[in-house]
């Protein structure tokens, strides 16, 4: 009965054509699918560069502000907590160094010993956050 049906020489074409073309579009859909896959790993892989160029700059900033500061630490009017002196190196560095927002010589109490004429210097600092973080840390 089912020899019937592929005497007819239209049907045997179609299933001709159907098993010639079935492995071509299965390959083409492997093909698709693997270029895909080769684009997302190529996209993680930027992405990753890219994160790590953007934290060894980071890492390079905070490196060059670190030794900015333990410079000025070194200073003998920075070390004496002198407030006009350290007035004026600190306003010379924020001069220097735009990257620093703010440049304040801080007792460990957290009172601030520059002069009260310098632009936003206020009289105390102790009861800002980071301020509490920074004197609790070991590294002080």
């Amino acid at each position: 009965m089912a020899w019937r049906r592929l005497r007819s020489l239209r049907i045997r074409l179609f299933w001709l054509v159907l098993l010639t073309l079935a492995p071509v579009l299965a390959l083409h859909v492997a093909t698709t699918l693997e270029k895909q896959s080769m684009a997302r790993q190529a996209i993680v892989r930027s992405l990753q560069n890219i994160a790590d160029l953007a934290a060894a700059n980071a890492q390079t900033v905070l490196a060059g502000a670190g030794e900015v500061l333990h410079g000025l630490t070194q200073l003998p009017e920075i070390q004496r907590l002198d407030p006009v002196a350290a007035g004026r190196i600190l306003a010379k560095a924020e001069g220097i160094f735009p990257n620093f927002s703010r440049l304040r010589l801080v007792r460990q109490d957290g009172t601030l010993p520059a002069p009260a004429d310098l632009p936003s210097v206020s009289g105390d600092d102790a009861d800002r956050s980071w301020l509490g973080q920074a004197l609790a840390s070991p590294s002080l």
